[in-house]
């Protein structure tokens, strides 16, 4: 039940993720462009891929502790690539950005 109820939790982060970069970063980004690490994204895709194959054990727990951390790491590096910028407009993003962290560090 603990693995189901911390997938639960990062599919809603996951969620919440693209939820900010589609409504709050997207139209920032149009405006300054960012330097952004599709590694991470590509590696974040690679681990659901290969956890949806699985449907439980060691290795599924692997795959959602890995993908557990890779969304951390995309959340602060997103956070610190928009530390950069003094406007304004990128606080409510950031604040996002740090209640999804907040939240997968409770995790």
């Amino acid at each position: 039940m603990a693995l189901r109820s911390k997938m639960s939790r990062l599919v809603e982060a996951t969620s919440q993720l693209v939820q900010v970069q589609q409504t709050l970063l997207l139209p920032l980004l149009q405006q300054h462009p960012l330097l952004l690490h599709p590694k991470d994204s590509i590696e974040f895709r690679n681990i659901c891929s290969h956890m949806a194959l699985q449907t439980e054990g060691q290795q599924f727990e692997r795959d959602l502790h890995e993908a557990h951390q890779c969304l951390k790491t995309i959340t602060e590096k997103l956070i610190r690539s928009l530390a950069v910028f003094p406007s304004d407009s990128y606080i409510p993003v950031r604040s996002a950005l740090r209640e999804i962290l907040q939240n997968l560090l409770a995790m």
